[in-house]
């Protein structure tokens, strides 16, 4: 069995990791189309920079034979919780279809 050690003298820094429950599994190739999704969005002059904060959005990933889709769907002030629509004030819903083959962006759809 793997075991860490630590120098720290906080409680919550000293409990290993490894026994900590799993959040979530991603294996390197959803990561990977992650990436390549979040490096465009992080860039696109259609979304404001103040709404591209990455811990402002949920992210799905979903995949057929031939694509992968990472959805970044933004989260909703209390204020807009029952809001339809794509777009708050911390985000802007969008997707991007991602070619499985070579990683490369077909396309992003912005829900409105």
């Amino acid at each position: 069995m793997l075991k860490m050690s630590s120098t720290s003298q906080d409680e919550n820094e000293k409990q290993d990791p490894m026994n900590l429950p799993v959040v979530s599994n991603l294996t390197g190739r959803y990561l990977k189309a992650f990436v390549v999704a979040y490096e465009a969005f992080r860039i696109d002059r259609d979304v404001s920079p103040d709404k591209r904060k990455i811990e402002n959005y949920e992210i799905q990933l979903r995949e057929t034979q031939e694509y992968y889709f990472v959805f970044l769907l933004a989260k909703r002030s209390p204020a807009e919780r029952n809001m339809k629509g794509g777009s708050s004030s911390l985000g802007q819903d969008v997707m991007y279809r991602i070619r499985r083959r070579d990683y490369r962006i077909m396309e992003r759809t912005f829900f409105k």
